[in-house]
């Protein structure tokens, strides 16, 4: 074979890796959101709205509160927004580096894919909201007792949300649990891309 073929042949089969490997890139994208249940959350919410009415109708008609009604009213609709309405506006994410884990705006960790000793389906009695298991080192992130998985860790995470317990079993409510399983098998499959040394850049939450 002579030296002009086999350049060219080489040269086309790099041409055809590399735009196979641009492809690829082109299609899987960064970021894979996963919406948890929402039955759990909007239950929540309408006792939250109830209790609001009932704490501004005690305003309006006792002046008890004096100067403590305007805060007491920010405070209800705060409460209100972060707590009820917050939750129904954020998803479990699956980055290239990590997973991030979310509830509303008063929670959220994120893991790095390192620190994941392993993922699967489980039949475990949640609770909801986020609680944590005082009797195991677990915490349950879930809204539903359906589509659970458990995710459990090589090092224990502290959490302040709970009182500073720490877990290294997170129990989590999904609405595609298999595919949400399958894209963090997939992403622990490969070796994360180098992130900076700055702070807290290997575990946040």
């Amino acid at each position: 074979m002579k030296f002009s073929e086999l350049f060219c042949i080489t040269i086309g089969k790099t041409s055809i890796r590399t735009g196979f490997l641009r492809a690829t890139m082109e299609h899987s994208p960064t970021r894979q959101d996963f919406t948890y249940p929402k039955g759990f959350l909007f239950l929540r919410l309408i006792l939250i709205l109830m209790v609001v009415a009932f704490m501004l109708m005690l305003v309006s008609m006792f002046s008890i509160f004096g100067a403590w009604s305007v805060f007491l009213i920010v405070l209800l609709v705060v409460y209100l927004i972060v707590v009820g309405v917050s939750p129904f506006f954020t998803n479990h994410w699956v980055t290239l580096a990590r997973l991030v884990l979310r509830q509303g705006l008063y929670f959220k960790v994120s893991i790095p894919y390192t620190e994941i000793e392993s993922i699967g389906m489980t039949n475990e009695v949640a609770k909801y909201g986020v609680k944590s298991s005082w009797v195991k080192d677990k915490l349950f992130i879930a809204t539903s007792q359906h589509g659970l998985v458990s995710i459990r860790l090589r090092n224990p995470i502290r959490f302040l949300l709970v009182l500073g317990k720490s877990a290294t079993e997170l129990i989590v409510s999904v609405d595609e649990p298999e595919r949400f399983v399958y894209a963090v098998q997939e992403r622990m499959g490969l070796l994360p891309p180098v992130e900076s040394d700055r702070a807290y850049a290997k575990l946040r939450h």
